[in-house]
């Protein structure tokens, strides 16, 4: 999605000699959402993507989404960054789907509102749609995809799985058509996994695939945040899993670096986890993580008061796992990338 908003610098600056000082605005509203109000999808994405016009604050926003048959099609695993917020879907067929949502801006200030958009697999002449085959296919192989109703002589980016991890990019023709061959990421773990493509009109498509057992090894995805404060470095951690497999005994790991020590009052987790810090480490201990559903965030802040000059600070966080499933008591393991924080010290 590129929006392309142009200002007029000239207008701009006329207008705001003309205009009487504007009251700043407390409250946030929406600015785009994925789905977006009133869509029209052959297939139900992994998650809905609301973004806002300003920073959210966690407690006191939320998203709700309701299905065709007026019961909840989300996994209640709201994440909240920045502007934005975001949530599972449990796909419950074709139909109008209701999304609810409430965004409390981080100056203060709270608005709410809600939309629809609907799942509908086969759909009218003229709406984006594609078309991947064959649609069962193993992690690392090509796959086909054929879309139309795009936007003409246009960049159609190609993106697949929770994430949205990028595939490639395909160029439509005059009639808004394209047709491609990508190969699939050697990660990509097993289960439902959909593949969307979107122009720079906003016109977004959907399909999925299926990836048979064992799958890839992306099963559960791990990232770490940093943010320095004035003697104190925040991290933050968040995991997904993202594919059809249950998992059990979750723990969730981040490094305490060297030289620092957790302010155990600064220590924060989500509903269900209990965190304990052992062998130089932060734990949080989950007993479950459902198929493609998110977690966090794991917080932990540590003083930097002991440290000299403007260390680099390089932190990373893991998760493991045992498949539920399996009887053999199957582990599984990932990683973040490593994240690097230059300490705020006096």
């Amino acid at each position: 999605m590129w929006p392309a908003i142009v200002h007029g610098l000239a207008a701009a600056l006329l207008f705001g000699l003309l205009l009487p000082p504007q009251p700043a605005r407390a409250d946030t509203d929406l600015e785009s959402a994925s789905p977006a109000p009133g869509a029209v999808l052959a297939v139900l994405p992994p998650r809905l993507q609301a973004v806002f016009d300003s920073e959210l604050a966690a407690e006191g926003s939320g998203l709700t989404v309701l299905g065709p048959s007026g019961q909840r099609a989300d996994r209640r695993d709201l994440q909240v960054t920045g502007a934005r917020m975001q949530v599972s879907l449990i796909d419950q067929g074709p139909g109008v789907y209701r999304v609810r949502w409430r965004a409390a801006a981080e100056e203060g200030g709270q608005r709410s509102g809600e939309y629809q958009f609907t799942i509908q697999p086969f759909l009218p002449a003229g709406l984006p749609c594609i078309a991947v085959a064959p649609s069962q296919v193993r992690s690392g192989e090509s796959v086909t995809i054929s879309g139309c109703g795009f936007a003409p002589n246009n960049t159609i980016a190609l993106t697949i799985g929770d994430d949205e991890t990028l595939l490639g990019t395909a160029r439509s023709d005059a009639q808004g058509c394209f047709h491609t061959r990508l190969p699939l990421p050697a990660d990509l773990p097993h289960g439902r996994q959909v593949v969307q493509a979107a122009d720079a009109a906003e016109h977004v498509a959907a399909a999925v695939v299926w990836v048979p057992q064992p799958g890839g090894l992306g099963v559960v995805g791990v990232r770490l945040s940093g943010e320095a404060q004035a003697e104190a470095v925040t991290y933050t951690v968040r995991i997904a899993n993202r594919s059809d497999f249950r998992l059990r005994d979750v723990v969730v790991r981040a490094q305490i670096p060297a030289g620092t020590s957790v302010l155990p009052d600064e220590l924060s987790q989500p509903a269900g986890a209990q965190a304990e810090i052992r062998d130089g480490a932060v734990e949080w201990r989950l007993r479950g993580l459902p198929p493609h559903a998110m977690r966090g965030p794991f917080t932990f802040t540590v003083s930097t008061a002991g440290l000299a000059g403007r260390p680099t600070l390089t932190n990373s966080a893991s998760v493991e796992y045992v498949f539920a499933d399996s009887p053999e008591r199957i582990r599984g393991r990932a990683d973040s990338e490593a994240v690097s924080v230059v300490a705020a010290v006096r």
